[in-house]
């Protein structure tokens, strides 16, 4: 996809924003600034609202969002809002220790929006990020969380 066709699916974003905004303010969306850092557009509202879209590139979905990890008893839970746009799957990434990321297999659905990872043990860190998978490769990551297993008492 064009970046000139992307800059007119994030003007189509906006106008949906704004209009989604004056619906729920009964006043429209404040004039601001659109910042672009990669291929994440940051729009900088003038009553100090921030607001940050992702964009999806070259066909790419759009990123995972809400991950969440918590430890529970002997593993690992995951939460997370699914991949949006074309999406076929769902990668799961994992650090131990500050190690390097390794994808975790097999990818999980396109849909699913939690993941156990039980291949865990006390006195280490995990650290996860999730990535939405098509043909045309993986979207940017989410954000990553990282879930401490302790030792046992």
């Amino acid at each position: 996809m064009s970046f000139m066709k992307n800059l007119n699916i994030l003007r189509l974003q906006i106008a949906n924003l704004e209009t989604q905004y004056e619906g729920s303010q009964g006043s429209p969306l404040p004039s601001g600034n659109i910042f672009s850092v990669g291929d994440q557009v940051e729009l900088v509202l003038a009553d100090g609202v921030d607001l940050l879209l992702s964009v999806a590139v070259d066909g790419k979905p759009y990123p995972v969002d809400n991950l969440v990890g918590v430890f529970d008893t002997d593993h690992v839970d995951l939460t997370f809002s699914a991949a949006r746009g074309t999406v076929t799957g769902q990668r799961i990434y994992r650090s131990v220790d500050d190690g390097d990321f390794v994808a975790l297999t097999p990818d999980i659905g396109a849909e699913d929006t939690s993941y156990e990872d039980t291949d865990v043990s006390a006195g280490h860190s995990y650290a996860y990020y999730v990535v939405g998978v098509n043909v045309n490769g993986e979207s940017l990551p989410s954000i990553t969380v990282t879930v401490w297993y302790p030792e046992p008492e």
